[in-house]
């Protein structure tokens, strides 16, 4: 049991894998289903704001205990975490393990807000090109729309209904802005594609032609456009002006995940089940390509700003870049323990986000090595998204938010391996300077390290 620093609130661990938040008059005010096993410790950050939890899972999960939404997980103790507790400024937590260790964690400070309001699994998410603007889309039928930087509820666009003749009729899959930021377009688990118009949420068209589910659209760069990836093995494209369709890609053997414009739209790849990438002609749909290498289903699949290079996202755990003029493979990705739902690229091209079953987003350099993991989502993570200045990404989740994370550029430097050095230098002067028990040879390590 834990009291808050103010005191008006009580924080309860138990074995049945809950943490309980209580007022001080007794009443229950949330209950939050924080491991997959007993909690045995639980401690409130000295500022208030989080709360940390260790388990016999062997994790440490930070919370809000305001709204129970879960903000980072650390992973490092063999055995049963036992123990936690935070430092004085709220910044690093020490926790201790039935393996017979004492570990120091580190906050990372990333995560910015976390968007709640779905009733289930959010499927997809999309910044508009203002950034000014983030839609989500839910297997609850609905759309949001968000304001971004204030991160509040603009609108939601409702599922079908008496009230709401013209939402979808099943879970919406995904959800794309076009180039100007004016249309929506979203994909839905009863096999149509909408388009609604951004300023008001009224909804334009129904695009209807697929036999199966939709499962991600995509306009593009001209915006006249849109493509819809199917359950049904097919891609087809769309005038977005009058929204009549006019041309079916097939080839697939498998259904259809994902789309991806090139940055002049003169081709297309897609992700399929059947364990390719396909790479086709916009102006008369003719098969390019296709890209062989992948061992299961590919999810996701995305274009580098510059148009050489396609990287792809694959239930074989993990992320694939080919070089687009030849498909030559060039590097495979490993990093993520589970399945890989989606991938894409930093607007400026520097850097990959992908998504994974196994609850995170990571980032890797544009030459394929892992930066950064980000830790929060209690489920999958289904889709990602980069802002127009690419600092900030969200994240949507099957556990029903969507998360906002900041990019920190200064810290991902750091995957110059020289300018590595010159940090770890300058944190290590002092020790390698006074230090009595340093060789000289020791000392002299950072001597010609130039900056």
């Amino acid at each position: 049991m834990a009291f808050s620093p103010q005191g008006n609130t009580i924080a309860s661990a138990s074995a049945d894998k809950t943490i309980k938040i209580w007022n001080t008059d007794g009443t229950l005010q949330q209950t939050i289903v924080a491991h997959s096993a007993r909690v045995n410790d639980i401690s409130f950050s000295p500022d208030g704001k989080t709360l940390a939890s260790a388990s016999k899972d062997r994790t440490i999960n930070l919370w809000n205990p305001k709204d129970g939404t879960l903000l980072q997980t650390f992973l490092g103790h063999s055995i049963e975490a036992n123990s936690v507790s935070f430092s004085p400024d709220s910044q690093t937590l020490v926790s201790a393990g039935a393996d017979q260790t004492v570990r120091l964690w580190q906050r990372d400070n990333s995560l910015l807000k976390t968007l709640l309001g779905s009733k289930r699994w959010v499927n997809s998410v999309s910044f508009n090109p203002q950034g000014n603007l983030l839609a989500t889309a839910s297997d609850d039928k609905t759309i949001k729309l968000w304001h971004i930087p204030n991160m509040t509820l603009r609108q939601t666009l409702e599922g079908y209904s008496i009230k709401s003749p013209d939402g979808h009729n099943a879970g919406v899959y995904g959800v794309s802005f076009s180039p100007d930021g004016q249309t929506i377009a979203s994909a839905g688990g009863e096999g149509w594609v909408k388009l609604w118009r951004t300023r008001d949420g009224y909804m334009i068209k129904t695009l209807q032609g697929h036999k199966h589910e939709v499962n991600n659209v995509a306009f593009s760069p001209q915006g006249n456009i849109l493509a819809s990836a199917s359950a049904d093995k097919t891609i087809k494209l769309w005038w977005v002006k009058d929204g009549k369709f006019f041309k079916t890609l097939t080839g697939h053997n498998g259904e259809v995940f994902r789309v991806s414009f090139s940055p002049k739209g003169d081709i297309l790849a897609s992700a399929s089940r059947d364990n390719t990438v396909k790479i086709w002609r916009v102006s008369d749909g003719k098969l390019l390509r296709t890209l062989k290498g992948h061992t299961n289903s590919v999810s996701g699949v995305s274009f580098n700003p510059q148009g050489d290079i396609i990287a792809s996202a694959s239930s074989d755990k993990t992320i694939k870049l080919w070089r687009v003029s030849d498909g030559k493979l060039l590097k495979t990705l490993m990093g993520h323990s589970d399945a890989v739902w989606g991938v894409t690229f930093s607007p400026d091209g520097q850097m990959i986000a992908s998504i994974s079953n196994d609850k995170t987003l990571k980032l890797w350099s544009k030459d394929g090595i892992e930066i950064k993991t980000f830790w929060g989502h209690s489920e999958a993570v289904s889709d990602v998204s980069f802002s127009p200045d690419g600092k900030m990404i969200a994240s949507s989740s099957n556990d029903g938010t969507v998360k906002l994370w900041r990019i920190d550029t200064k810290e991902l430097q750091t995957t110059d391996l020289n300018h590595l050095l010159i940090r770890s230098c300058r944190w290590l002067h002092n020790y390698l300077e006074n230090n009595p028990k340093v060789s000289k040879k020791q000392r002299d390590l950072c001597f010609d390290l130039e900056e």
